[in-house]
């Protein structure tokens, strides 16, 4: 249902229910929610895990967290499966007794017992499958949070020896199988338990029979380990060739018009054929040893059941065992499949958790940025001039500063570096050294722009103020259902406006990174919704909102690397000259080939291919020294025109 009026709200929470009644859209029924979860089912707070190296102390680190959720686990396991276990006996003895007696009252404490054994299975399959998802969400949530912040807080020391394609993979698969390798932890533990009722049961109706259980799980648990080495093995090449694969597919995302520019298109199709090959073929090699253990999980209870059955109705027809305990020993052999299949399990999840925590840990290995000294008379980031002593790049104060190379990835390191700089690599901010300010300091003047456009699911406003967004209480169901019909069902623009003290700036910022569309299309304008990592928005789009929010941030110094990658020339044309416009006075350093962004540029510097400033001056000045035939100029014309796809 749709309506014409119109609410504002000036705080950051919204009542989306009552949203909803004064829009007079109608809201389904729903089942009641707990307003506030166990803290031991609550998503973890506070810091992040602190990791070790070695991958064995990664996951006793994670999956020992809320122990006393995976003893819970285990009880509930253990009674589900004993209980559903035990159900056999309890009908081979009422079976027995109809067979004996008939049907009769004697029958009802048999029957009394299997109700009461249906009863605990069912209450503990609950408890058992909410532990469950607990312990795999906790485990799950700890590595992605410890890798996360550890990636961000060491910067370009991880990303400099850990592609970033393999930390994708890390967290995107590796931290799913530790969940699952810590859930199917407590279960193994429990279908040991479980393993060792029946086999007590089983040996007190007949020993030659509990001898062939205790005897053949045994073989079988020693045959299956001898796979996980080799499969450990080949997996351990095959997650490094995905990680590989991941990395080239996140670089040629990432910088897709560079590829172009540089004519790179052929060189990278053939790198990802290549890469892709090997995945292939790397999981080709895995998959028979994965298929064995796959085959026998499912075929060795059946194999259990058939020799247990077998040899148990030789014993009835020698009147050494009843209809009824055959039935039992039937039963029996059926509830082995689950310590099999838990065996198993854990042994496919251990084998992957095992090399997802060797990356972990290879990342927590890495050191973290020394931090500097704070100096007593810290650097006038106003007025000073920057200098990186190593490349000769000097990007004078208020100035917007263009780095041109023929290789991209130099210049944008360089660039880099004036956010991170480092004691190999120190920048001079005016005349304080960068080795005698702390990194924090840096960073809150200097502020970097990249390629990797990171936008968030939220509203438009709060991917804007980045960091300084406030962060509205997490929504029940209701009210996530309530404020999706509303968003769905309403045509009214504003009707979800909550004004914000710098939406003025914000719409500056917007505009200077000509993203008009952008808000003229969400319904709400700066209130409006965008999706995890903005896939409701293009590749453009999701560049441009990154461009604004970083000129939303107003930082005294500004680096932009390839700021105008993903949009057509009209747009390009239309970004270069506001961005010089919306900075003027500010230090600004732009990394980019495009001429129409060089042109609005104050300087520009040619940067060799060894990372060494080669000259400078303004666009026009350097093509006009390769009109002159200067070699400078004509290498710099080389780059510009290899940019556009024109001849030199």
């Amino acid at each position: 249902m749709t309506s014409e009026k119109t609410t504002e709200f000036t705080d950051l929470e919204v009542d989306y229910k009552q949203l909803a009644r004064e829009l007079g859209v109608k809201l389904p029924p729903h089942m009641r929610e707990p307003r506030r979860w166990p803290k031991s089912l609550s998503y973890p707070a506070g810091p992040p895990l602190q990791l070790q190296s070695k991958p064995a102390a990664v996951l006793r680190k994670i999956i020992s967290q809320r122990w006393y959720l995976l003893v819970a686990f285990i009880l509930a396991t253990t009674a589900n499966v004993v209980s559903m276990a035990v159900m056999p006996g309890a009908l081979g003895q009422v079976l027995d007794s109809g067979l004996e007696q008939g049907i009769g009252a004697h029958l009802a404490p048999g029957m009394s017992a299997l109700l009461a054994l249906t009863a605990i299975a069912a209450l503990t399959a609950g408890f058992e499958q909410v532990l469950g998802n607990a312990i795999y969400m906790l485990a799950y949530t700890e590595s992605v949070r410890a890798v996360t912040t550890r990636t961000i807080e060491n910067g370009t020391n991880v990303t400099g020896e850990i592609p970033s394609g393999d930390i994708v993979a890390i967290v995107s698969s590796d931290t799913e199988y530790i969940g699952g390798f810590a859930e199917m932890i407590s279960s193994v533990i429990g279908a040991i338990a479980t393993t060792a009722i029946i086999t007590v049961l089983m040996l007190q109706l007949s020993v030659p029979l509990g001898l062939a259980v205790i005897i053949g799980l045994p073989l079988l648990t020693i045959f299956m380990a001898l796979l996980v080495k080799p499969l450990q093995a080949r997996q351990n090449v095959q997650r490094e060739a995905v990680g590989k694969l991941t990395s080239i597919t996140t670089d040629a995302v990432a910088g897709l018009r560079v590829l172009r520019g540089i004519g790179g298109e052929d060189e990278f199709s053939a790198r990802y054929r290549t890469q892709s090959d090997q995945v292939r073929d790397l999981g080709i090699k895995v998959a028979p040893y994965q298929g064995l253990l796959n085959a026998i999980r499912a075929a060795a209870p059946s194999i259990f059941s058939t020799v247990v059955v077998g040899v148990a109705a030789t014993m009835v027809f020698d009147g050494t065992l009843t209809a009824g305990e055959m039935v039992a020993f039937y039963g029996y052999t059926l509830f082995l499949a689950s310590p099999l299949w838990a065996l198993t399990s854990a042994i496919q999840f251990g084998t992957r958790a095992w090399v997802g925590a060797k990356k972990i840990g290879k990342i927590f290995a890495i050191d973290q940025p020394e931090a500097g000294q704070a100096e007593t008379a810290p650097p006038a980031w106003g007025g000073a001039d920057l200098h990186e002593p190593e490349s000769g790049v000097k990007l004078p104060a208020g100035k917007v500063t263009a780095l041109v190379c023929a290789d991209p990835d130099v210049s944008a390191h360089i660039a880099r570096r004036f956010s991170q700089p480092s004691h190999t690599h120190p920048v001079l901010y005016g005349s304080v050294d960068s080795r005698n300010v702390d990194l924090s300091e840096i960073r809150r003047h200097v502020l970097v722009s990249d390629t990797n456009n990171e936008l968030f699911t939220g509203t438009l406003r709060n991917n804007l103020l980045g960091a300084s967004a406030q962060v509205a209480s997490p929504l029940r169901s209701p009210e996530l259902i309530a404020r999706y019909l509303v968003e769905t069902s309403c045509t009214t623009p504003n009707h979800l406006t909550r004004p914000h003290q710098r939406d003025q700036q914000l719409l500056r910022a917007l505009e200077t990174a000509d993203g008009g569309d952008i808000l003229s299309s969400l319904p709400g304008g700066l209130d409006g919704t965008i999706a995890e990592r903005g896939r409701s928005l293009s590749g453009g789009q999701r560049q441009r909102v990154s461009l604004a929010r970083a000129l939303a941030a107003e930082p005294d110094v500004l680096i932009c690397i390839e700021p105008t990658s993903a949009v057509d020339s009209h747009t390009e044309s239309r970004i270069a000259k506001r961005l010089t416009q919306y900075r003027q006075g500010r230090t600004t350093a732009v990394v980019s080939t495009s001429p129409l962004v060089l042109e609005c540029c104050d300087q520009v510097l040619l940067i060799s291919p060894q990372g060494k400033v080669v000259t400078g001056g303004s666009h026009q000045q350097l093509m006009a020294l390769a009109e002159q035939g200067q070699v400078q100029g004509k290498q710099y014309r080389a780059i510009i025109n290899r940019a556009t796809g024109e001849e030199n």
